[in-house]
This record gives C-alpha cells, structure tokens and sequence, in this order.
C-alpha cells in the first residue's frame, strides 16, 4: 500500500510536536510568546492554542503522559501542563541541571538524563551527565545517579533503567543505584532494547552487542551502519542502515536483510502505524515499510525533516516551517 500527503500547516518557529496517538500537539515560539497547540490527529484541524508562560529548552521535543504534556525548559525544569485546559500540573526540579535526551515515565516518577552546565548560561557539558529520579505528581527529586562521564545514550526504562556511557552499558535500580556495567566494543547513540531475559545494544557503526540481563555477553554481530534509533515491534527488532533495512528476531536472535530503500536516512526516531514503520531521509522523502508485505515505498515531502510522529491512522512530519499529514492511499 501506498501513502500521500493528505494536508499540510505552515508554522512559524515550531520547536517540536508529539503525539498521544489521538491527536498532534505542536510547541512555537512566537514573537513575543510561545504557542502549545492541539490538532485533531484524523482531520488536522485545531482543537485549542494556549499561551505557554514558560520558557521551553529547545533541544529536547515535548512528549506526553497521560494528559500531561511535559515541556522541558532552559532553567533546569519539565514543566507538566494539562493538555485541554493548559493549567500547570506539575513542575519538575532537576536542579542545576539540564534535560539531555527524551526523559521516561512510569506511573510514580519521571527519569532525565541530564548534563551538567558549563556555567548559568543555557549550555551543557555533554560529557559530564546523570540521571535524575524525580516525583510525577510533586516535582521533587527523589533520586540521582552516580556522574556518567562521556557520550551518554537515551536511557532504557523497565524494570530497572538501562543507559550507555560511552562504551558502557549500565543498569541502574529504579532509585538510581548502580548494579552493574559491561565494556562494550561501541559507542551508543542509541538507548538499549531491554527483553525478560536479553539486553541488545547498537551501534551507529552496525556492531550488536547481545548479553543477558546480568550483563553477560551472549552474542556479538555485525550490520551496515546504524543511521535510526532501533524500533521494537513485539518480538522483533527493526532498525535501518542507510539505504538497507535490518530485523532481529528476539527469538532466534537471528538478524535478516529485508530491504533496499529508495534513499538514505536520516540520524532519528522512527514511528510505527498499522504494521507499517516510517522513517525520513536525507533528501526529503519519507519511507514507509509494509511489515507484512516486506516492502518499501518512498514519498517526497520537503528538506530538512525531523522524526516522523503517528497518531492512529496517520503520520505527521515537519519541516523548517511546515507539518505534513500523510495518510495510506484509499484508491
């Protein structure tokens, strides 16, 4: 099946949007303020727009829980706003610190991995980080990690967090205590597929590292370069490799070359919609993989793409200035 842009916004400074699989919400900056809106993820039309009185931090989209809409912000700050009614519901503290990659949630606490800044200005030692433990409901931290030292990855939440620190893969509790770390033979830009019994990391070179969840190795393979973060989708493990795209099969442990792209992709998320995965490209196109056809379509869309997002039926993706809404072709 084949898919087509359906409609399209203008916007103006748009610093990110997320989904809840129901509908779109975008975060601006305007001339003198910044704009949270909300979008009917079926027909793109605008639910509500609200004046945002904090100062977003830019790096790092919004992302939602429940409906709450979390924001990071400059000043070390998650600010935690309804999503109908934009009333703040909760201000997270990290201290003096900063959100470095997307934070996850469980039903009690929110966990950041976050950098340590130069000085007051709103820039970050990324070589210096941790992670923070921090109460949902109250804001208040709970907890805090050792000092990670190097690049570190986008953390891993289950039943324990999982993160890469340069070449090291360490499991954390949920408190933040440190159980136990493993060299890797890679650096990771990617956070860890984490299974009931197998812990799979890889690399942006296309090496991948297999251990159990006591962190002995298992297995160590070797696949074309890593361009997007890994998608897991029930029992398997796809990611894309440039123009190539891979599976793993958690099962067998067992990788399969499934497909030539029409072109490169880009460094980001992937997003996933009725057993389809979408990624965007190098030269403005968005590809759709059909997982029970095994095969590839692509769609011109636009220069400079960021990470496609997907509500039920359909994908969002922007550009410098406008968001795309793509939807499988009826005819």
């Amino acid at each position: 099946m084949s898919f087509e842009i359906t409609q399209k916004r203008k916007f103006h400074n748009l610093m990110g949007y997320c989904t809840d699989s129901r509908n779109l919400y975008t975060l601006s900056a305007l001339d003198n303020y910044f704009e949270l809106a909300t979008f009917d993820g079926k027909s793109f039309s605008p639910i509500s727009r609200f004046v945002v009185a904090y100062y977003p931090y830019i790096k790092v989209p919004p992302f939602i829980k429940g409906d709450i809409i979390f924001l990071p912000a400059v000043d070390g700050r998650i600010i935690g706003l309804d999503t109908h009614s934009n009333e703040l519901i909760v201000d997270v503290d990290l201290g003096p610190t900063m959100v470095a990659s997307e934070p996850q949630c469980d039903n009690e606490f929110i966990y950041s991995v976050c950098s340590i800044p130069i000085s007051n200005r709103p820039t970050t030692d990324t070589d210096i980080s941790v992670i923070c433990i921090n109460d949902l409901t109250s804001g208040k931290k709970r907890g805090q990690s050792c000092v990670l030292k190097g690049r570190v990855s986008p953390l891993f939440l289950g039943r324990k967090i999982w993160v890469a620190s340069e070449k090291q893969l360490i499991r954390f509790s949920k408190q933040g205590e440190q159980e136990k770390a493993v060299s890797l033979n890679f650096s990771l830009s990617s956070p860890p597929v984490v299974t009931d019994k197998r812990v799979f990391t890889f690399s942006g070179f296309g090496g991948i590292e297999i251990f159990d969840l006591e962190l002995e190795s298992i297995a160590r393979l070797m696949t074309g370069k890593n361009t997007c973060f890994p998608i897991q989708i029930r029992n398997e493990v796809f990611w894309f490799a440039e123009k190539i795209l891979y599976k793993l099969d958690l099962d067998t442990e067992k990788t399969e070359r499934l497909t030539i792209l029409p072109s490169r992709t880009c460094k980001g998320k992937v997003s996933f919609s009725n057993n389809r995965i979408y990624a965007a490209t190098r030269d403005g196109q968005v590809v759709e993989f059909d997982i029970e056809q095994n095969n590839a379509t692509g769609l011109a869309v636009g220069d400079n793409l960021r990470d496609p997002v997907a509500t039920t039926n359909e994908i969002f993706v922007a550009t410098d200035s406008e968001i795309y809404q793509l939807c499988p072709t009826t005819r």
